[in-house]
């Protein structure tokens, strides 16, 4: 008994390290053989992206876009016409509703007193 107790420990000990040893050390992307692949899109995503130019157009030309804003439709027109003209396909809008829009407005603050200074201040929405 004590025999076959110890063959039991001695075999699970050996599985379990070669399960560990698996575990503790993944492939490399040179041993999977992705390495071709992560390159070629990396490659792509880095020289053959249009990414910035996409954020100049929302942020140059069209500008900030509130939920319920004449901008915030102008956003979803530009997306819309853009992924189109990428070849996407079924692109469509979804409905919703907003209570109400909100537009930037002036906002102003001071300190009055000890000293009376003028401060920087931002409306959000």
């Amino acid at each position: 008994m004590k025999n076959r107790l110890l063959a039991l420990a001695v075999m699970l000990a050996m599985v379990n390290g070669t399960l560990a040893g698996e575990l503790a050390t993944p492939k490399t992307a040179e041993a999977d053989s992705t390495k071709s692949g992560l390159v070629k899109i990396a490659g792509n995503g880095a020289m053959d992206s249009h990414a910035f130019e996409y954020l100049t157009e929302l942020s140059d030309d069209i500008g900030a876009r509130l939920t319920g804003s004449p901008q915030g439709q102008k956003g979803i027109d530009w997306s819309l016409a853009k992924m189109k003209s990428i070849g996407l396909e079924n692109v469509h809008a979804e409905k919703y509703s907003v209570w109400k829009g909100w537009t930037r407005g002036v906002a102003e603050a001071s300190i009055l007193a000890p000293t009376p200074r003028k401060l920087t201040v931002v409306a959000m929405g």
